[in-house]
């Protein structure tokens, strides 16, 4: 096993066209070492076997990176492995970036520390992606456990609010393999070229954590970019979730996070015309949002909706930039992008959850 520090420079070079081409797979971690031995196992019982694994860990805390190190060492022994230990927290886009300039792979799976992958779920996406020169990148199904759905590929409106497309819905294969019926895919666990994500510039750090998967993907299809989901892909998401404890276990840092980068990607990614159309109502239905959760938990959750919009108000100057770039390389007008989106405000389904 070759091992690389931080301190590396990352190589620029593309491998050569291989029968199986070579795939960098991106681990971010944060205080997983609750998680990361399982997804490291199934990282090694893969039936693809031309990959290699950037582990990128931000500053944890607890066991991680010692996990890490040891299994990397066992289990990995055969594969070239880079471990970065990041000083300070970069957030999943910081850390994710890190890791993509670090790798030399024609392919990037990205995967999240809490996943178990399938064994055969990388094979199975290469050879998706293989078959679909016009598709930037893919997921499978994630499953909470093995009957339960968390995606088969996301759902966005036209005011940023979004959803997994049959999250808590019993698996019956009702989703199958396609491009239609989402607008994006799971940052949890997927399959992405590594030239359209270097035309897209990569996440963006100036979101941190969520939303960034949403981001991404609007992008690609801005850029004129198909999207992917490949039903015969497994992989599970461990998490101690249900549709109530969403609404019970409310996380203030995800609910900051959610009103600010939903307000951001509207207005880097929209062009003018739409960003006046639909950037008041997400407004008001931020503002809704964080009402009814204070009434329901008796906290005063707008407080940090309002910490978000003012977040967002320091940071225009940047969000300006960005917003540049991001409408320089646009190919596709936004009439066709929101043909991807759900027509009916997703808020209103959040609504009825939390009022049933």
């Amino acid at each position: 096993m070759n091992t690389s520090n931080a301190n590396s420079k990352a190589e620029n070079t593309t491998p050569p066209i291989r029968k199986q081409p070579l795939v960098s797979i991106v681990v971010t971690t944060y205080n997983s070492s609750k998680y990361i031995k399982q997804c490291i196992e199934s990282i090694a019982a893969q039936t693809y076997t031309n990959y290699e694994v950037i582990f990128v860990d931000n500053a944890s805390q607890d066991s991680t990176i010692e996990i890490v190190q040891k299994l990397a060492k066992i289990l990995l022994k055969d594969k070239r492995v880079v471990i970065i230990q990041s000083k300070r927290n970069r957030g999943y886009c910081g850390g994710n970036n890190i890791g993509i300039k670090h790798s030399k792979g024609d392919y990037i799976a990205i995967v999240n520390p809490d996943i178990i992958l399938d064994k055969n779920w990388l094979e199975t996406l290469v050879q998706a992606l293989e078959k679909n020169p016009n598709i930037a990148a893919c997921q499978g199904k994630i499953l909470y456990n093995k009957k339960i759905i968390n995606s088969t590929g996301n759902l966005t409106d036209k005011y940023g609010a979004t959803l997994c497309r049959g999250e808590f819905e019993l698996d019956r294969n009702q989703y199958i393999t396609g491009s239609e019926g989402f607008f994006y895919i799971s940052g949890a666990a997927f399959l992405a070229r590594r030239d359209p994500l270097q035309q897209a510039g990569f996440f963006d750090v100036l979101l941190f954590l969520y939303h960034d998967d949403l981001d991404l993907c609007w992008r690609l299809r801005l850029m004129g970019y198909r999207l992917l989901y490949v039903g015969e892909a497994i992989c599970y998401h461990i998490k101690n979730i249900t549709n109530t404890s969403i609404l019970t276990k409310i996380n203030a840092t995800k609910l900051y996070f959610y009103y600010r980068n939903r307000l951001i990607i509207l207005l880097k990614n929209y062009s003018i015309n739409y960003v006046v159309k639909y950037l008041s109502l997400a407004l008001i239905l931020n503002t809704l949002n964080s009402l009814l959760l204070s009434m329901l938990h008796r906290k005063c959750y707008i407080l940090i909706m309002a910490k978000a919009i003012i977040d967002v108000i320091k940071k225009a100057r940047i969000i300006i930039i960005k917003r540049r770039e991001v409408q320089t390389k646009r190919k596709v007008a936004d009439s066709i992008i929101i043909k991807y989106m759900n027509k009916r405000p997703l808020e209103i389904l959040a609504f009825k959850l939390i009022l049933n």
